[in-house]
């Protein structure tokens, strides 16, 4: 696992606990990201700091959400 990980908005990571988050908006400031919006799974959001995004211990996640008409997304 590498906390170097540049969090992409969009894109899942799984924790060093195993829990999935997901990068729903990230904020710029002075043209360098300053804060990320997180999503778990049960929908709960969190904003960080990109300090406390580098303390995190990720692996890039494959998960796929599923889509509206039920099938998996691709």
């Amino acid at each position: 696992m590498s906390a170097a990980i540049k969090p992409a908005v969009g894109r899942w990571y799984m924790t060093a606990t195993g829990q999935l988050i997901k990068v729903w908006a990230s904020a710029y400031f002075d043209g360098k990201i300053g804060r990320i919006a997180i999503e778990y799974l049960n929908g709960r959001k969190r904003l960080l700091s990109i300090d406390e995004w580098a303390t995190l211990e990720l692996e890039v996640h494959l998960y796929t959400e599923p889509s509206q008409d039920g099938g998996a997304a691709l």
